[in-house]
């Protein structure tokens, strides 16, 4: 097989995993309730991992990329990481370990569950802070060294 057949059928892959993670977005967005954060969260943890596998097909020799033509594994797994990641970082956000201008902050709503339920009831302080949580899941998705990084950073408090 060649590089530029190798590179269409990973082209389509993306295109197909890129379709249907925004047709889960659109669906989670309108009909999630209270899942809906988490799980556009862990979307778009999603979507900056398979940007960032995008951004590096370039930089891959002819064999790396006839390899990972012929595996999904190798598509998705990223992406799920990526995701997890990007919950992960939710849940420093929301604890307070990292703060700071750049990064979301979270109101106290009286009337949230208790227990872990309650992570899926927080509620930002604004429109600009889901933005910010926002572009920190794609982020955690799209550089992920950085997200295990920031992660990492924790222990060091």
């Amino acid at each position: 097989m060649t590089r530029q057949k190798s590179l269409n059928i990973l082209w389509r892959r993306l295109i197909t995993i890129f379709v249907i993670l925004i047709g889960t977005a659109i669906c989670i967005f309108y009909f999630g309730n209270e899942i809906r954060v988490l799980a556009l969260l862990f979307i778009f943890g999603n979507l900056g991992s398979y940007l960032s596998i995008h951004k590096s097909l370039g930089d891959l020799d002819d064999d790396e990329v006839i390899e990972l033509s012929n595996s999904w594994l190798a598509l998705i797994t990223p992406a799920i990481v990526g995701g997890i990641l990007s919950i992960m970082l939710y849940i420093l956000f929301l604890s307070g370990l990292v703060g700071g201008e750049l990064f979301p902050t979270f109101k106290e709503d009286p009337q949230v569950r208790s227990g872990l339920d309650a992570l899926l009831d927080q509620h930002a302080t604004g429109m600009a802070e889901y933005a910010k949580l926002l572009f920190w899941g794609f982020l955690a998705g799209f550089n992920q060294k950085y997200a295990i990084d920031i992660i990492s950073s924790v222990r060091h408090k």
